[in-house]
């Protein structure tokens, strides 16, 4: 095998790495229908992960929203008539703990 055929075979596996590795951390994302009042909010699917809860990650812009979300709707209730979840308390927590308060999210909490 030549040098020029070692180097492309090196790089494309390199890539190809990167591009299997993608998915293995894929970050968990707030859902939200956006920074407007809802009629009933969705469950949310994941917990906030480190993105959201570690100060060398987190996003100050990113957790707003999320805050903003929980300032309009904590107090409405689900689409499915059902409580909140595991996930839907994890959140609720978080706002809690991050603005002081469980003002915006205490029907979440209970």
């Amino acid at each position: 095998m030549s040098r020029p055929t070692r180097r492309r075979t090196a790089v494309l596996s390199v890539a190809l790495l990167a591009v299997a590795s993608c998915g293995a951390d894929e970050p968990v994302r707030f859902q939200a229908d956006g920074a407007v009042q809802l009629e009933c909010m969705q469950h949310q699917s994941d917990p906030p992960g480190p993105d959201y809860t570690d100060p060398e990650r987190a996003d100050l812009g990113r957790n707003l929203t999320v805050f903003k979300y929980y300032s309009l709707n904590g107090a409405t209730g689900y689409c499915d008539g059902s409580g909140p979840r595991d996930a839907d308390r994890a959140w609720a927590e978080f706002v809690a703990a991050q603005t002081g308060t469980d003002r915006t999210v205490s029907a979440i909490l209970g």
